[in-house]
């Protein structure tokens, strides 16, 4: 073999050598990322959100021109590659937001639909495109802060609110579980939260905003308590208005402030 022929193969020995070690350090990073979800997800609120639900066999509860709406949506925003039935699917993460713990608390009270109400149900639903998973919350009002220019939207009714990801029993007899990760703070079944939302006409559904950033608190004991990180941040430095305030009194202090807004406007 010539010396030429020999660097050339020395060389080609060296460049799969390190394409080997790169793929295992790959396959080594995404086991200890798996691991460190295992257990965080020991304690994470959304932990109920990787139980499988099976897909509705029944009637939908909203309309075909709202349903097509949110599953436009959503496949916008976390929509795979390809259909997840496809073994080349890949998922596409939730976008986070600045979270800017700093800012007023309640500085933008005309930016959002601000409300007190009770997780009663939920659905997780496979887009018609078989390329998201999205979960679906049955939401009763039990307050609204000022007057939002929503339709039927009062104390009593019931919304939707929308979240990103979810796990289901797949029509092709696969259990997915799509964009679910581990969140210490989360939406949970039963619970009560008072929390400012994005309502989006085209599909007539809410959003509570980035999971990180989000205007959240738990109040499920009847006492204020952080939602996410964003609040648990505002508690531990002491910039919160209302953590640990008893329900009557957030809320007579938000309505307050609501009522301040409009007089200024």
């Amino acid at each position: 073999m010539s010396v030429s022929l020999k660097k050339s193969a020395l060389i080609v020995a060296v460049f799969l050598a390190c394409r080997s070690g790169y793929a295992w350090l790959q396959n080594d990073a995404v086991a200890k990322q798996l691991a460190r979800d295992e257990r965080d997800f020991q304690t994470a609120e959304n932990r109920w959100m990787r139980v499988p639900v099976e897909l509705p066999s029944k009637g939908d509860p909203v309309s075909q021109v709202d349903r097509q709406a949110r599953d436009d949506y959503w496949d916008n925003l976390i929509g795979a590659s390809e259909p997840l039935s496809q073994p080349g699917a890949r998922s596409r993460s939730m976008p986070l937001a600045n979270a800017a713990p700093d800012l007023p608390e309640f500085g933008d009270l005309d930016d959002g639909v601000w409300v007190v109400g009770k997780i009663e149900n939920y659905r997780t639903l496979l887009s018609a495109s078989k390329r998201s998973v999205y979960t679906e919350l049955d939401f009763r009002i039990q307050h609204v802060f000022g007057h939002p220019n929503v339709p039927s939207l009062s104390e009593g009714s019931q919304i939707d609110i929308d979240l990103p990801g979810g796990t289901i029993g797949a029509p092709w007899g696969a259990t997915i579980s799509y964009e679910v990760h581990p969140e210490k703070y989360y939406y949970q079944p039963g619970h009560t939260y008072l929390i400012a939302l994005g309502y989006h006409p085209h599909g007539n559904f809410y959003t509570g905003g980035p999971s990180n950033a989000a205007k959240r608190w738990d109040v499920t004991d009847g006492t204020i308590r952080p939602g996410n990180s964003l609040q648990a941040y505002r508690a531990a430095n002491k910039k919160s208005e209302i953590d640990g305030l008893p329900l009557n009194d957030a809320t007579a202090l938000v309505d307050k402030k609501f009522d301040e807004l409009k007089t200024r406007q």
